[in-house]
C-alpha cells in the first residue's frame, strides 16, 4: 500500500505546536448514508490518552479504530495522517467501498 501526501494549504496554522500528529479516519455501515467521521490527538481508547507523535503512531491508531468498528458491523470510509507541519498522508490503512 502506497501512503500519498496531500497539498498543503496556503493559509494552513499547525493545530498544535508541540508535534501533535492528528488521525481524521471515517467509518461507515455499507452505504452512504451511514458515514461518520472523527478527528483525534490521542492514540484510541484501546491503547489509552497517549499523544499521536508519528505517522507510525496513526496508522497503529487507525488500525485499533478499524478493529474496534468491524465489532459492531462498520467499515474503515478513509484514514488520513496531519503532521504537526500540516502535511497530510492519505489512505494509511485499506479503506471498504460502499456496498
Amino acid at each position: 500500500m502506497t501512503i500519498k501526501k496531500a497539498e498543503i494549504a496556503d493559509n494552513f496554522t499547525p493545530a498544535t505546536d508541540d508535534g501533535e500528529w492528528t488521525l481524521h479516519i471515517g467509518c461507515h455501515r455499507g452505504t452512504m448514508m451511514s458515514r461518520d467521521s472523527t478527528k483525534t490527538n490521542h492514540k484510541s481508547y484501546i491503547r489509552g490518552k497517549e499523544q499521536l507523535k508519528s505517522l507510525d503512531d496513526c496508522i497503529e491508531c487507525a488500525k485499533d479504530y478499524a478493529k474496534n468498528w468491524q465489532t459492531r458491523g462498520y467499515y474503515v470510509w478513509f484514514a488520513n495522517a496531519i503532521s504537526p507541519t500540516g502535511e497530510e498522508f492519505l489512505s494509511i490503512v485499506p479503506s471498504v467501498r460502499y456496498s
